[in-house]
């Protein structure tokens, strides 16, 4: 039975991401996304926004060395599928939350957060694996890839400061980043394995407002997590990139949700993310 409602549930996104999202071309090169359920038979393919959100992340400079000097442009795989979503919960969750404040990206962030005064709130770690398959076009055959994806929510004690730490890893490797707001600014952090930087607030802006309009295109239905982690799949072959997208989309569909009729500028102004 729930395998029929999660069947049912993303379906509904196909219909709607395929009518709304699809007006223009689809996307030539990246790994373009097809949100499908696994008896789905829609046969339009891509994601504009998603496009536009690559684009902003892949060309600025600040963000060269999340790619290891490859162009994601140049993607092997298209046509993305949704095959399976499971959200882990119980043991697996503690273990896998362990695993992941072990990976090196993820703990030289959260050292930095507690030196802030931040600390991981248990009780709101959500994680999910995500199997998507792809048309490898170089094997010239399909390819099914699984995401783990973890957000892990970072708090300080009496206050309303917050900081959240998005982590991927797939077979192209680990990657994460994180979003911090603190001291009334709100700025993304990650980890080169040199030094920290921070990401131009510019950038977030933009990539905020196309995600607004992939978030409005999206049943209320479908959970944040499963929407956000489905219209990031584009950077499946770059992890960090995938934990950008994430951070920024997660806040984004919260709020949309709630509010809306909101336009795209208004909603990214009132989460921070636009001057």
């Amino acid at each position: 039975m729930l395998k029929k409602i999660k069947n049912h549930l993303l379906l509904l996104l196909v219909i709607v991401l395929s009518t709304a999202l699809l007006i223009t071309p689809a996307m030539a090169g990246y790994a373009s996304v097809k949100v499908l359920s696994e008896n789905s038979e829609v046969t339009s393919s891509g994601c504009a926004p998603c496009t536009e959100v690559a684009n902003m992340i892949q060309d600025d400079p600040n963000l060269k060395f999340i790619f290891d000097g490859k162009d994601i442009k140049d993607s092997q795989l298209s046509d993305g599928k949704i095959k399976d979503v499971k959200e882990i919960t119980g043991k697996e969750l503690t273990q896998i939350t362990e695993t992941t404040l072990a990976d090196k990206h993820v703990n030289a962030l959260y050292q930095d957060l507690i030196k802030r005064g931040f600390e991981l709130s248990k009780e709101n770690v959500i994680a999910t694996k995500i199997t998507a398959e792809f048309n490898n076009s170089k094997l010239n055959k399909h390819e099914k890839i699984e995401n783990t994806i973890v957000n892990l929510s970072i708090v300080k004690d009496n206050s309303n400061e917050t900081a959240f730490i998005s982590f991927v890893s797939n077979k192209f490797g680990t990657g994460a980043a994180a979003l911090v707001n603190e001291e009334n600014s709100q700025f993304l952090l990650l980890y080169n394995e040199k030094d920290k930087l921070v990401v131009s607030a510019s950038i977030t802006c933009l990539v905020c407002q196309q995600l607004v309009t992939i978030v409005k295109n999206a049943p209320q239905a479908v959970s944040c997590s499963i929407m956000c982690a489905t219209a990031c799949l584009v950077f499946v072959e770059a992890p960090p990139a995938m934990g950008i997208c994430n951070l920024i989309c997660n806040p984004v569909c919260r709020y949309v949700t709630k509010n809306p009729n909101t336009g795209a500028y208004s909603a990214c102004e009132n989460l921070g993310y636009c001057p």
